[in-house]
């Protein structure tokens, strides 16, 4: 009986791998292919001319045709994550230690700046969720032990404000945030009902605007951003009444009463949408109808004229959509999968003999972890850990409903 149990499991892991394999091979996408191991990558430039991935020994490296540069020196087992913008003048470094034993999703990680070419790296504080604003001149993160939003000028730190989020209830809400002018902010919020909440804070009186409230706990509302444009989606999750719904906006000037709906489905769409690709289109992870499973999702994009929905994947799993650098790709089993774009990869390997490499004493001591040269990264001396802002500004979202 023991010996029959074993071969039912071993046959039930064997279909599993099966049928992943199967259904990775049959997508007509096509994989980003870099010299580069894919899962050392980090970010990759438009053009393909530089790149940046990280190494076992914790080490991030700026890497283009003909020189390699330590950017942020770490330990063993960090993770990093790049976040950049259309406008192509800063890059945001979010540094997370222990990645692999740390597992709270909570933690507060370094959140670094480095201009587009690579030089000028600076730490400006601990938190998550960075994000660029107004042409890359300002930052945002997030810190949950506090449940504070940070907004830092990047020119001028000097220049700086927080606004304190109310949410009651969830421990892991991450609010999403869009700075419309420099003095004020379109974020989302848990009102005291756990309930989301679409607020705008006017910096200047530091007040609270209620735009928009999910009037229960199974909707979500998400925000994303174009040069021109505003989108905010509701979207029904668990079992509540299948509803999605994306709604476009002026961004300048901003008006909640001037809205257009561009989509709308009966279902309960994942969303996680991208809406700074393409100047006519917006992109979601949609749940599609399958005869062969129960559940299926795949990517679609979203003409905003004509309002035609084409779906963009074959993969039949998809969670994720990314804009790396104006490709636009889906992670799915260790790949990344170009969706619209162009896959351009000149070489974001060092491009000379291999001889060559191993002779120079300084890649050799980037690949050893005991002799990594001293980091480049310098604090900002107004937001190191623990700094509080110098402008003492801040919002306190406790008031509103």
């Amino acid at each position: 009986m023991r010996l029959r149990h074993r071969l039912q499991i071993c046959i039930f892991l064997m279909v599993i791998f099966v049928d992943t394999s199967v259904h990775g091979a049959l997508t007509k996408l096509k994989p980003i292919i870099t010299k580069q191991d894919i899962t050392n990558l980090r970010f990759l430039s438009y053009d393909g001319r530089f790149s940046l991935y990280q190494r076992r020994s914790g080490s991030l490296l700026y890497s283009t045709n003909y020189k390699v540069t330590e950017i942020v020196k770490s330990t063993p087992g960090t993770h990093f994550t790049i976040i950049g913008s259309n406008t192509r003048k800063k890059l945001l470094i979010e540094e997370r230690i222990d990645y692999f034993r740390s597992l709270s999703l909570r933690q507060a990680n370094n959140i670094y700046v480095i201009n587009y070419d690579g030089t000028g790296v600076r730490l400006f504080g601990k938190g998550q969720s960075p994000q660029l604003h107004l042409n890359d001149s300002w930052l945002s993160f997030y810190d949950p032990s506090i449940k504070e939003l940070q907004f830092i000028n990047i020119t001028n730190d000097t220049l700086q404000f927080s606004i304190k989020i109310n949410n009651p209830f969830n421990p892991y809400f991450i609010p999403q945030t869009i700075m419309l002018s420099e003095s004020k902010v379109l974020l989302t919020d848990l009102n005291n009902a756990g309930h989301t909440a679409l607020l705008e804070f006017d910096r200047k009186d530091k007040r609270f605007t209620t735009l928009q409230k999910i009037s229960s706990h199974e909707s979500k509302i998400e925000i994303c951003n174009s040069d021109m444009s505003i989108f905010v989606s509701h979207i029904g999750i668990n079992n509540s009444t299948n509803h999605s719904m994306v709604t476009q906006y002026p961004f300048h000037p901003f008006s909640i009463d001037n809205g257009k709906i561009v989509y709308e489905s009966r279902n309960n769409e994942i969303g996680n949408m991208v809406c700074d690709f393409s100047p006519d289109k917006i992109y979601l992870v949609q749940v599609t109808p399958t005869s062969t499973a129960s559940f299926s999702s795949e990517v679609v994009s979203i003409n905003l004229t004509s309002k035609k929905v084409t779906t963009l994947s074959d993969l039949n799993n998809v969670t994720q959509i990314l804009n790396l650098d104006g490709r636009l790709v889906t992670p799915f089993q260790g790949k990344f999968y170009m969706l619209e774009g162009t896959n351009n990869v000149f070489d974001d390997t060092l491009n000379v003999p291999p001889s060559s490499i191993a002779s120079d004493p300084f890649i050799d001591k980037i690949d050893s972890a005991q002799t990594t040269p001293t980091p480049t990264a310098t604090p900002a001396a107004s937001t190191a850990k623990g700094a509080t802002p110098k402008s003492n500004e801040t919002g306190s979202g406790s008031g509103k409903k």
